[in-house]
């Protein structure tokens, strides 16, 4: 059973040259309320040499004398009949879309010559009933119609006609595997959208749209699948998506679509975006994760989308990102540092410099194992491994042993106060921001307040004031300044120690906005 779905327009119904408009208009019963000559004189269209008249007014003259609709013309709806014609499709139930805006168009609104009142096409229902049922004599003719009600807006607000649409086709269901032809270019353009837009999301891939050039209506009828327009709609939405810091989103929106429609596409932008939201650049699943470029590469990305997520007020992601941020620059720095300093040690097999005794693994940063140690020395022991923190300008563990612990010897030299005082030791030069010095010294009677803390082990709230007293690391708890004027100000010194440790260049960064802008208008 097929299902045609189409719209009518203020201009859909005329009358030949030859007509009795004038002798039924005088005869009407209607007690007109507009004297305006826009409602009683038929206007002749030079294209089709046709008469019309508001849609309104045509059904009132019109809709209750039968004997006169051989002198009426549907020039565009004939165009598509002819299509279902040429077809062989047949037509079993027809959904008529109407207008009626007489609830809230009333007094002075139904005399102005434009009155969108005169162009409402509920009074041809009658008129077009019969010609439906002389051209597909077999199906269902249901009417319905666009009212809206006191208080609401009319026809030409986009919101609200989507969301009377929304409700009118709510009524209309397919059964299953059945296309439905939709034919949405009549009425006003807030209509023709909405009957367009709700159609793709109720219907899906079972919506055909019938277009037509309403300036050439010579030219044959053009039949649109629903997956170009679906793709449209869903490009649009992704590009929105993209461009609010979801790209995920975006690419599972457009994956889901392929997927409905049988398709395969590929997009490389939008994947590659997805992988720098992920921090999942080159390196991040091989052995180069740890190591500085890399790291260095995802620290400053990182710091993007921190500003990002604070903008959005996605503070939760901000903190997170934040806190693993400033650990990772320590590593990262320290090894920088360390990688400069000359000093060797005599080895088995010739001398080995110090800084290729320490590793970055995924426990973090600690001396090469013994097992490794063995290899290259003839002797390792607790003061040899102590003499090597030296000359990496630790300085001595600082702490107790007992036979018991011997493993976690070197442990302590992971946590963040260690990597923050040993970043001190190799570079005196170094300013730490008020937050990286309270997360990394805070005594413990202070840890209850820290926010990253609270987050990740109690799974607590937070709000805008929380966020800068952990920003400005509990310094001042009453900042007048946002929550982003107050993460520019870490983010500035940040990328500062960046510069100082010689991590990054002074060269410019691409902009996290561009990048945005660039992946969203790749979509076609």
């Amino acid at each position: 059973m097929t299902t045609w779905i189409v719209t009518i327009g203020n201009s859909d119904v005329k009358f030949k040259p030859k007509n009795h408009w004038q002798h039924l208009y005088s005869k009407s019963d209607y007690e007109w309320e507009c004297s305006s000559p826009c409602v009683s004189q038929p206007q002749k269209d030079p294209k089709d040499k046709l008469f019309g008249v508001p849609a309104r007014s045509m059904g009132i003259v019109y809709s209750n004398q039968q004997e006169y609709y051989e002198e009426l013309s549907f020039p565009l709806l004939e165009c598509f009949i002819q299509y279902f014609e040429q077809n062989n499709l047949k037509i079993k139930r027809i959904f008529c879309i109407l207008t009626d805006q007489s609830e809230i168009i009333t007094g002075i609104g139904r005399k102005l010559d434009d009155s969108p009142f005169w162009q409402d096409t509920c009074t041809l229902l009658p008129i077009l009933e019969d010609y439906f049922k002389k051209c597909f004599p077999d199906a269902e003719i249901n009417p319905l119609c666009l009212s809206p009600k006191v208080g609401e807006k009319g026809l030409d607000h986009w919101n609200d006609t989507l969301g009377l649409t929304e409700r009118l086709l709510g009524s209309v269901e397919l059964e299953k595997n059945q296309i439905v032809y939709i034919s949405h270019q009549a009425g006003t353009p807030a209509m023709s959208s909405a009957v367009q837009f709700i159609s793709l999301s109720k219907f899906g891939k079972d919506a055909h749209f019938l277009a037509l050039n309403r300036s050439d209506i010579e030219q044959p009828v053009e039949k649109i699948v629903s997956s170009s327009y679906l793709r449209r709609v869903q490009i649009q939405e992704a590009k929105r998506l993209i461009l609010e810091g979801l790209p995920g989103a975006a690419l599972n929106l457009l994956q889901a679509l392929d997927k409905e429609l049988g398709e395969k596409r590929d997009y490389p932008k939008l994947e590659e975006l997805v992988d720098y939201f992920n921090l999942n650049q080159t390196g991040s699943e091989s052995g180069l994760a740890l190591e500085i470029e890399p790291a260095t590469q995802r620290i400053v990305d990182t710091l993007a989308l921190i500003q990002l997520f604070f903008e959005r007020q996605n503070y939760l992601q901000g903190i997170s990102l934040l806190a693993a941020a400033q650990e990772t620059f320590m590593k990262v720095a320290i090894l920088k540092k360390v990688s400069e300093i000359t000093t060797t040690f005599p080895g088995k097999n010739g001398p080995v410099k110090v800084s290729d005794l320490v590793r970055w693994s995924d426990r973090g940063l600690f001396l090469i194992p013994d097992e490794e140690l063995d290899v290259h020395f003839p002797q390792v022991t607790d003061h040899f491994k102590n003499q090597v923190l030296q000359k990496l300008n630790y300085g001595l563990p600082g702490y107790k042993r007992d036979d018991r612990n011997k493993r976690d010897d070197f442990k302590k030299m992971n946590n963040n106060n260690e990597l923050l005082r040993w970043l001190g030791r190799l570079e005196q030069k170094f300013k730490p921001w008020d937050m990286l010095l309270w997360s990394c010294n805070r005594p413990f009677e202070e840890s209850n307040p820290d926010l990253r803390n609270q987050l990740m082990h109690n799974l607590r709230g937070v709000d805008e004031n929380e966020v800068k007293k952990y920003l400005l690391g509990y310094k001042r708890s009453n900042s007048p300044e946002s929550v982003i004027d107050v993460f520019n100000s870490v983010k500035e010194k940040f990328e500062a120690e960046l510069k100082r440790f010689k991590l990054v260049g002074e060269e410019k960064e691409i902009s996290l906005y561009k990048r945005l802008r660039d992946a969203a208008n790749s979509l076609t």
